[in-house]
């Protein structure tokens, strides 16, 4: 049966955390930012690497169309590198060379949601390569269903275990209304538009939103992968199909945490899989909050 707790504030030295703090905007004099090439992209990532190999490391994945240098995983990479573990905070590139910062509206969109699942598993193969025999997945928002996933469709890359932090959820019923609500038109139409431009074989067509971008050009194929009931993008439902040690971070001042547990039905038979709600955090387990998640988490790794 899947764990269900509550955790109140840890308290932990003050002075210890605001140092980290401190640090944070020195962290990339220690990191060591990393490039691969995956096709004709270019991606990048921030390393920070300790001798020990064998000890555990971690992959972090960032949420929608953020990137691997902004505030949480830049974070987690500092608390973690306290406790002397490597990390890699990636910038999925959503099909842009050499992406960095939050993605601009002006770009079109052309990556699909599930594109992440190769980028994800270009940098684990990168880490193994580095030596790192123990990898845990951490993701947040969005990137944990991309993170979910992934390793539904990369088993053989064996993590040690999967992390999401306030994962995102998906209700087809629930995307329409919304949809309806902040562009003014009915989502259903739009992707058998889209639907027909991809069989046309048209590179791009102007909804009037997709996610947080308005009138923004976007591939077809993008477009139904973040609207359409394909690929899966509904976190619970993905981990039903997981069976590595998977920890799942809730906020109990986020609302996208009502959604997940009210579908904690959906995991009552894995007892691979822990919920952990923090009591007081908000989607992006904002100062103390995140030294609770690492606190809390570190004990739990396999």
């Amino acid at each position: 049966m899947a764990g269900w707790l509550v955790k109140g504030f840890s308290h932990r030295r003050l002075t210890d955390f605001l140092l980290v703090k401190a640090l944070l905007l020195s962290l990339f004099s220690f990191a060591d930012p990393v490039q691969i090439n995956l096709a004709e992209l270019r991606l990048n990532a921030n390393l920070m690497a300790v001798e020990d190999r064998q000890k555990t490391a971690f992959l972090i994945v960032h949420g929608t169309w953020a990137h691997g240098a902004m505030e949480l995983p830049v974070t987690l990479q500092s608390l973690l590198d306290d406790e002397g573990y490597a990390s890699l905070a990636i910038t999925l590139s959503l099909g842009i060379n050499n992406r960095r910062g939050f993605f601009d509206c002006k770009s079109p969109i052309v990556q699909s949601h599930e594109a992440a699942v190769e980028e994800i598993h270009a940098w684990y193969l990168f880490m193994r390569e580095q030596g790192y025999s123990k990898v845990v997945l951490i993701a947040h928002s969005r990137g944990g269903a991309q993170a979910a996933l992934y390793q539904q469709s990369y088993p053989q890359d064996e993590l040690a275990a999967l992390v999401l932090i306030a994962p995102m959820t998906w209700r087809e019923d629930l995307e329409a209304k919304a949809y309806k609500e902040k562009f003014g038109l009915e989502l259903h139409g739009l992707l058998a538009a889209a639907e027909q431009y991809r069989q046309e074989g048209r590179a791009l067509f102007t909804p009037p939103g997709l996610l947080y971008c308005e009138k923004t050009a976007a591939s077809p194929a993008a477009f139904m992968s973040y609207y359409s009931s394909i690929p899966k993008k509904n976190t619970p439902a993905l981990l039903q199909k997981i069976n590595i040690p998977t920890v799942v971070y809730l906020a109990s001042q986020d609302p996208l945490s009502e959604s997940f547990a009210e579908q904690q039905a959906l995991l009552v038979e894995k007892k691979n899989i822990f919920i952990v709600t923090i009591d007081g955090a908000g989607h992006f387990f904002r100062d103390l909050y995140s030294d609770e998640l690492i606190e809390d988490l570190l004990p739990r790794l396999p």
